[in-house]
């Protein structure tokens, strides 16, 4: 059989799953566009690069004049209450289920505090709805009125591409991002920002993973808040009886996230959208690479 023959019954099969997908998963959603879709915006992840553009006054100065969107504990940082992100978002399941291990527990409610208790600013804080099924996280979060919640699908969107752009834009998914960086963009394509800058995304894993003598899988994943971690085991969840990936598993979630930045690029040529890699030495190659200087000063 021949590879377009392959490929039109992957793609059929996907499609036909989607859809019933979508119809089981899927909840209403509209991420409303901006007014001003001419407006420009900056995502914080949390790679180790970020935090020397911190030290820099001139680009610290110009990330507190840009809309931002920062990720899982972006709040760690030293920045964080003089950026004062317009946007946060999460993806995490063990950020919101229950049945989680101590340290996600520890995790999830150090963020869920420091968002209650510090955020003086008007805030959009983006969740995906399967979030809805468990309620302490968004008491919490109702106790500053600063803070506004959002809900996104996330529900992995496959098959054709006309197909999938169309779920896009009726905003019942994603493409199987596996990456925190992956349903930000979507977010911001929805909101409709023409011009999105990426910091942080160094996504530099394969430089640290490797295999032990008694077979198991190891890899690091530094923040800008711990540049020097521990080597990890990965998991498959954050759930308390969690199992450990393989090698092979680790590789395909890798796969999945650098494959979703050429899908999320593509989709976003389509709405008139440009994204830029700000990151120096990012191992993202789907995005137009850009110093910070020349993004601020000419975007």
């Amino acid at each position: 059989m021949s590879q377009k023959k392959r490929d039109l019954i992957d793609n059929t099969y996907k499609t036909i799953f989607t859809k019933f997908n979508t119809l089981l998963n899927s909840k209403k959603s509209k991420i409303k566009p901006l007014k001003n879709t001419n407006k420009k915006v900056i995502v914080l992840a949390n790679g180790p690069s970020v935090k020397k553009e911190f030290e820099d006054k001139t680009i610290l100065s110009e990330m507190a004049n840009t809309d931002a969107i920062c990720v899982n504990f972006f709040y760690k940082s030293e920045v964080f209450d003089f950026i004062k992100p317009k946007y946060y978002l999460i993806s995490a399941p063990e950020l919101w289920e229950e049945d989680v291990s101590e340290l996600h527990q520890k995790n999830r409610n150090s963020l869920y505090n420091k968002l209650t208790n510090h955020v003086t600013w008007e805030m959009t804080f983006f969740i995906p709805f399967q979030a809805k099924t468990t309620s302490f996280w968004r008491e919490q979060l109702s106790k500053n009125n600063n803070i506004t919640i959002q809900y996104y699908n996330n529900t992995p969107i496959e098959g054709f591409e006309s197909f999938r752009f169309r779920q896009f834009d009726k905003q019942r998914g994603t493409p199987r991002c596996h990456n925190v960086l992956g349903y930000t963009l979507m977010v911001l394509i929805w909101k409709d920002y023409k011009n999105i800058g990426i910091f942080g995304a160094d996504h530099t894993w394969t430089k640290s993973l490797y295999v032990s003598e008694d077979n198991k899988a190891f890899l690091e994943q530094p923040h800008f808040y711990n540049t020097n971690p521990n080597l990890v085991q990965m998991h498959t969840k954050g759930k308390k009886d969690e199992k450990k990936r393989k090698f092979h598993e680790i590789i395909h979630k890798f796969y999945l996230a650098f494959k979703s930045y050429f899908e999320i690029h593509n989709y976003a040529k389509t709405k008139g959208i440009k994204i830029y890699n700000l990151t120096k030495g990012s191992f993202i190659d789907a995005f137009e690479r850009m110093t910070p200087k020349d993004f601020f000063e000419k975007i």
